[in-house]
């Protein structure tokens, strides 16, 4: 069977203003189009030499055993910045993660996942939170690391593409169908067989977020990206990776809340309470004559 090639199956998407532009420019915008992707169902098997080999290369077909725990030491950079946030992120398989922050000209912080439920946050200075969800920044951070699950859990169809080939290195692709509408187009280093670029277009056919991956380096026996880069409109984060670490070992209880930070996080429960309490019930957050009765009530 004839693989159609990312220009003409992206005509059925809309006019692109050129292939791989937002690795140097930026977003590239395209015009929205009503007719459907020529991507179908049943083509896992087209594609899977190139997913299957990509897996192999970085090492996500092996044993959660003999990767996780898993440590990595990270630099997160915003637009066109020369330092930013260093963090450090312990990672399990399963929900449970820990990150440890410092802040440029700040005291650190951190996140603690609560099992799935959501995560506790530690601040010097804010105390202890919880909030009902896994944070951006640990979405991001495990949005360069993929596997065949996230494959499955996240597009409904999938087909690999022609071959293309960009300043004289080649490329395999794959086109990867959403379940909410939008299309992806996967870029695999046809050498290494790595995942270097992906492109992401929504329902309405224009391009609206991009990763790009480079300095691959040997890891425990696999290629890692130290460095990736996400697009998001006109917005740029750069993650660094600076260490990774498989199968560390960690203290008991190490994700979860230690006594002293239990006590720290009833605490900043009961501050809250007194706060909305002194506000009638109200949090209106930043009006200051609320602020001093709720300070006067914690007294």
């Amino acid at each position: 069977m004839k693989r159609l090639g990312v220009m003409s199956l992206r005509k059925e998407f809309g006019a692109m203003a050129g292939v791989l532009t937002f690795v140097v420019t930026g977003l590239s915008s395209f015009g929205a189009a009503p007719l459907q992707p020529a991507i179908r169902e049943g083509t896992w098997k087209e594609a899977s030499a190139v997913l299957e080999r990509w897996q192999r290369a970085q090492g996500l077909d092996r044993p959660p055993a003999e990767v996780f725990p898993r440590a990595s030491a990270h630099e997160i950079l915003s637009g066109d910045a020369t330092s930013g946030i260093k963090l450090r992120f312990v990672n399990t398989a399963t929900t449970y993660y820990r990150v440890i922050v410092e802040v440029p000209g700040a005291k650190p912080y951190g996140e603690i996942s609560n099992g799935g439920l959501g995560y506790w946050f530690l601040s010097e200075t804010l105390g202890i939170g919880e909030l009902p969800r896994t944070s951006d920044l640990v979405e991001t951070l495990r949005r360069s690391r993929y596997d065949a699950a996230f494959v499955r859990q996240h597009f409904q169809a999938w087909q690999r593409l022609a071959d293309e080939t960009r300043e004289e290195k080649k490329y395999h692709v794959v086109a990867m169908q959403q379940y909410r509408g939008g299309v992806e187009f996967w870029w695999f280093d046809a050498e290494t067989g790595v995942l270097v670029f992906i492109e992401a277009m929504g329902p309405d056919r224009k391009l609206v977020s991009a990763v790009r991956f480079e300095d691959f380096r040997l890891t425990d026996g696999v290629l890692e990206p130290f460095l990736a880069v996400f697009r998001d409109g006109y917005s740029r984060t750069t993650i660094r990776t600076t260490e990774i670490s498989n199968r560390v070992t960690v203290p008991p209880g190490f994700f979860g809340l230690t006594s002293q930070e239990m006590n720290r996080w009833q605490e900043s429960e009961k501050i809250i309470a007194n706060y909305i309490k002194a506000c009638g019930g109200q949090a209106a957050l930043g009006r200051a004559a609320c602020w001093k009765r709720s300070v006067s009530a914690i007294k």
